[in-house]
């Protein structure tokens, strides 16, 4: 019952917003364990825009992870970014990242820290973001299976150039987990550039994602 109860409300929030919305996203996100604390993250993402002239696109990333301990995560990798119907190349892109988790009680704190070097066409930019994200779990002490949660948060891009900002994306949503390792979420995002602002409906597909806590 409490599953068919996430999916109504999954598939009536994507039609509520589909009046009001600038686009849609899918995303992917797997973390899967290597040995000697070693792990190997993957993800792939759609992003689809409402408007015709603005290119859809789709992107890939991995990486390779080494978890210090069972809070913090350091993590090295590759992207792939192809946009639709354009005649843009499509982007490369490194990036290096440390994650850290803290627990309050039944919410989750997830902080990021990801330096990026994007290959565009034959230029190469640098960009700094900081994700800070917050998971609290409704009808259990923490997001293991069967538990509802509430997903939150909120990511600056900063680039080395004379205008430091880039963008900042603000999310929120709902999630459920089906077991401790996938878990699904429906949310917003709230995409803001310093010339615009864009309203996105976001789907995000978690597996092995460590949301509960370490025995």
């Amino acid at each position: 019952m409490k599953k068919s109860v996430f999916f109504l409300l999954l598939f009536a929030s994507q039609g509520l917003f589909t009046q009001v919305i600038d686009g849609h996203w899918q995303a992917y996100f797997g973390n899967y364990k290597l040995k000697n604390n070693f792990n190997w993250h993957n993800e792939a993402q759609t992003r689809f825009f409402n408007e015709e002239e603005t290119q859809s696109q789709f992107l890939i990333r991995n990486g390779i992870g080494y978890n210090f301990n069972p809070q913090n995560n350091l993590t090295l990798g590759y992207a792939f970014i192809s946009s639709w119907e354009s005649h843009t190349k499509p982007e490369h892109r490194a990036y290096q990242q440390f994650m850290t988790k803290l627990r309050f009680g039944k919410t989750l704190l997830l902080h990021r820290y990801r330096l990026e070097q994007r290959f565009l066409e034959d230029d190469l930019t640098w960009r700094w973001r900081y994700f800070l994200a917050a998971y609290y779990a409704i009808n259990n002490d923490e997001v293991i299976a069967k538990t509802f949660y509430l997903s939150a948060y909120n990511e600056i891009f900063l680039v080395h150039e004379q205008r430091a900002f880039d963008q900042n994306r603000l999310y929120g949503g709902i999630g459920y987990a089906f077991t401790d390792d996938i878990k699904l979420e429906a949310a917003t995002l709230f995409q803001s550039f310093h010339d615009r602002q864009n309203l996105f409906f976001q789907v995000v597909l978690f597996k092995n994602f460590a949301f509960k806590k370490h025995r």
